[in-house]
């Protein structure tokens, strides 16, 4: 059956501070502990064997100790009340609230503290275990609900390797969230790269690249959903005579960011996009029939047969997407994901498309047949939140 996951990378600004403390936690490195502030020789506290040394801050002292790379800490040797984060630390000696801490270590590391999932430069991985083992150690949230570790999809890049790693995580109830991973160059220490959560917002490479390589020729198949484009090569939907009469390629880093895409890779291909049942989704393919043109694509097409995710409210995509969008996803939905092959086909051209747009009343038009206006409405997003384990790495 077809499903999408509900993974919007336009985060409001609870996730973005949530993010922020993830991503700080991520980077900080014992060094910055030795080099701003004043630590004791090591010793152990009584009855125990782990070697504990006392930190002292310009307001407050704690005891801390980096058993396997990590950092624990107390506020006295007594104290039953530990902590695995070194915001919590920095922010006790200083004496200051845990996001005043983030902000200041988000400057030191050039890390933008509104939308710290963006990074200026990042670079290809050169081992995936890194990603992998990152993904594995960080628990996450979805609505509250803890999500488990699912898989690691990556964004390839020709020849080999990848820009960047999805890492997707689901709850027993069905929600799911995408998370990137990235390796960085941090502004302020161009000589070390770390391995963290977030992506570069400029020249974004589409995913599933790698199998249009092998196959050039083949129609592609444009989703909004790594997950969804993955799924569909890994069945080798459409495959016939041993060749694929389509390839999967995925927008994964948001819709809302279509300008921001390399779609270079796509020249003269025969690109049919498919939509999520989400209204920026359906509205897509108006920019994107521009984007698609400039990168000489061969031809463009919509499959106006929306994909929905489990458990979605239709009632709020009725209101959002339209009766005939929900009607078409529903029906959509119940076929298996083998006969996209057959769909394709009835795919509609531009023209027809605009005019089912402006039937559904999604977007409006001057007289001269021109758009006039997209119109957004909004929708409740699933929110995620981050909890970080996993140790920052030197490439």
């Amino acid at each position: 059956m077809l499903k999408t996951h509900d993974k919007d990378l336009c985060l409001n600004a609870k996730d973005n501070n949530k993010a922020l403390k993830a991503i700080i936690k991520n980077e900080i490195k014992i060094n910055d502990l030795d080099n701003k502030y004043k630590i004791s020789p090591e010793f152990s506290n009584t009855g125990t064997q782990i070697p504990w040394q006392k930190i002292q801050g310009p307001q407050n002292a704690a005891f801390v100790n980096f058993t396997d790379g990590t950092i624990q800490w107390e506020k006295n040797l007594d104290d039953t009340c530990k902590s695995n984060s070194p915001i919590e630390l920095i922010s006790y000696l200083e004496n200051e609230t845990t996001h005043e801490t983030s902000i200041k270590l988000a400057k030191r590391y050039g890390i933008n503290p509104k939308r710290p999932m963006e990074h200026k430069t990042t670079v290809p991985f050169k081992n995936k275990d890194l990603a992998s083992e990152m993904a594995k150690n960080t628990p996450a949230l979805v609505d509250n609900e803890k999500a488990s570790f699912d898989q690691l999809i990556p964004v390839s890049m020709p020849h080999g390797g990848a820009c960047y790693y999805v890492a997707i995580y689901k709850t027993a109830s069905g929600k799911a969230i995408h998370v990137p991973i990235c390796q960085r160059l941090s502004d302020n220490r161009a000589d070390i790269t770390s391995i963290t959560w977030g992506f570069c917002p400029e020249n974004i490479p589409l995913a599933g690249l790698d199998m249009l390589e092998k196959y050039p020729k083949a129609r592609v198949l444009l989703v909004d959903d790594i997950w969804l484009a993955d799924k569909i090569n890994n069945l080798n939907a459409g495959m016939r005579n041993g060749t694929p009469d389509f390839v999967a390629v995925a927008i994964w880093a948001g819709i809302d960011r279509i300008p921001n895409y390399n779609f270079a890779p796509l020249m003269g291909c025969d690109v049919t996009f498919l939509p999520t049942l989400d209204e920026k989704s359906i509205q897509a393919g108006i920019k994107l029939k521009e984007m698609l043109m400039d990168a000489e694509c061969n031809s463009f097409e919509i499959l106006m047969t929306p994909i929905r995710g489990e458990n979605w409210d239709l009632d709020t995509c009725k209101a959002t997407c339209g009766d005939e969008s929900v009607r078409r996803a529903v029906a959509a939905t119940n076929r298996n994901i083998t006969f996209l092959a057959d769909d394709i086909g009835t795919a509609w051209e531009f023209k027809r498309y605009k005019r089912f747009l402006t039937e559904e009343g999604v977007i409006e038009q001057t007289s001269s047949g021109n758009i006039k206006s997209v119109q957004i409405c909004p929708r409740n997003r699933k929110t995620f939140c981050l909890r970080l384990r996993g140790k920052s790495h030197h490439g």
